[in-house]
């Protein structure tokens, strides 16, 4: 939210310690933001170093966007010793996965003989495998081969290609100039201006900015609020298959359809991000089994969801699981368990996670009670501007002692260094 500004003034340094924070942790998409921020700044490397650190480390968690990259760095000897067999390594954990960067690069590899031996067969394969996923150069190479499935060898050619692996084209460079403009995020926000480039892009077929013209037109910022326009944008989008866009689906019918909430086809686009993995579109399925809008009414059901996306470690439905836990809402009542999960909330900066945490040792519920450790949690979030807290813990405090008092008071600093500090 720091980084684009989202409800909170947009602050990079914060938001990289947040990311820092989080990190450090062992959460894998705050180590992959951490990598990229180390990685380009203004254009040049900032700590290429600390970039393939970080790099390294959302690679090893399973993040193939990471170990695309991260082989990108090992070929280029960026931050690390130049080793063509430790790029070809991550590149084939993150081909495995599918990606198609990691695909085109393997074939280069292969093409080349850098880092693995020459193979013109696999090269080929891999360059059609990316190809058939939309990689524009993996297009271009198999056009360029026709029928004929030799491929020249030189070394200094394939250097040359991972040189520039992963720059921008030119729908890329409209597409993030436009989400800039948007956001105001290096740039003045300028959201007509934004729309422009964004267009530019999915003139072009860039799905990601498809998605975010359509959010554009659905919250106004091309104008007057467009919803058939916003659902035509992302429509495009979801029709080739752009994961991302079946979730944006899911919230726009969700938000407005002529006026009126559509939730019968929310429930159906959030139930194809959902399988897909769209931590945000699971939460979004639980919450309308949970009030029964669009599908029939099943805490079991809403439980479900919350917890897949809560072992993605997803701090709303790690709350809203726990809730579930300790009311026994479409899973057996168990008040230890849903401490738990308050607590990785919590830990996360999630309000609502800290006050039900708070409330859980004021009890003793699901934890031994301690009223130190309830005044310290529900201070943090009442500090933190949640209003149920504030009136908790004044009730907490009148039935604590002076010493529990002190001993919150050290807590309470404990707790604000390890879930707020930079």
């Amino acid at each position: 939210m720091h980084h684009a500004g989202e409800g909170v003034p947009k602050d990079l340094q914060r938001a990289l310690g947040w990311y820092r924070r989080a990190a450090e942790q062992g959460h894998e998409p705050a180590e992959f933001h951490l990598a990229i921020h180390y990685a380009a700044e203004g254009g040049q490397l900032a700590d290429p170093v600390e970039a393939a650190r970080w790099m390294r480390r959302a690679a090893e968690h399973g993040n193939s966007a990471a170990q695309v990259r991260l082989g990108w760095m090992f070929a280029r000897g960026e931050g690390v010793r130049q080793d063509y067999a430790a790029a070809a390594h991550w590149c084939q954990q993150a081909a495995d996965a599918g990606d198609q960067d990691a695909e085109w690069t393997l074939g280069v590899l292969y093409q080349h003989g850098r880092g693995l031996p020459r193979d013109s067969g696999r090269a080929t394969a891999l360059y059609s495998r990316a190809a058939a996923s939309g990689h524009e150069k993996a297009r271009r190479v198999v056009l360029a081969l026709g029928d004929d499935t030799s491929l020249p060898c030189d070394p200094a050619k394939a250097d040359a290609e991972l040189l520039v692996a992963g720059s921008l084209s030119d729908a890329d460079a409209q597409f993030d100039l436009g989400s800039c403009l948007l956001s105001g995020f290096g740039h003045p926000r300028a959201p007509q201006e934004g729309v422009k480039w964004l267009r530019k892009a999915c003139d072009q077929g860039h799905l990601g900015a498809q998605v975010q013209l359509a959010l554009a037109y659905y919250q106004g910022e091309a104008g007057q609020k467009d919803v058939a326009e916003a659902i035509r944008w992302c429509r495009k989008a979801a029709d080739r298959f752009f994961v991302p866009a079946f979730g944006r689906m899911g919230l726009i019918y969700k938000g407005c359809r002529a006026g009126q909430a559509d939730y019968v086809r929310a429930a159906k686009w959030f139930l194809r991000a959902a399988y897909w993995g769209d931590t945000h579109a699971q939460i979004e399925l639980a919450d309308l089994h949970h009030r029964g809008l669009g599908v029939a009414q099943d805490p079991a059901e809403a439980a479900k969801w919350w917890r897949i996306a809560a072992e993605r470690d997803a701090s709303g439905a790690q709350t809203r699981y726990g809730v579930a836990l300790a009311r026994g809402l479409g899973v057996p009542k168990d008040e230890r368990e849903a401490a738990k999960w308050w607590r990785k909330a919590a830990h996360q900066g999630e309000l609502e996670a800290q006050r039900h945490l708070g409330l859980a040792y004021a009890s003793g519920s699901g934890v031994p009670k301690d009223l130190p450790k309830a005044h310290a949690w529900l201070n943090v979030s009442a500090d933190a501007g949640d209003e149920a807290s504030a009136k908790e813990l004044t009730r907490v405090e009148k039935e604590m002692t002076s010493g529990q008092v002190r001993r919150a008071g050290r807590l309470n600093r404990e707790l604000w260094a390890a879930v707020f500090e930079l």
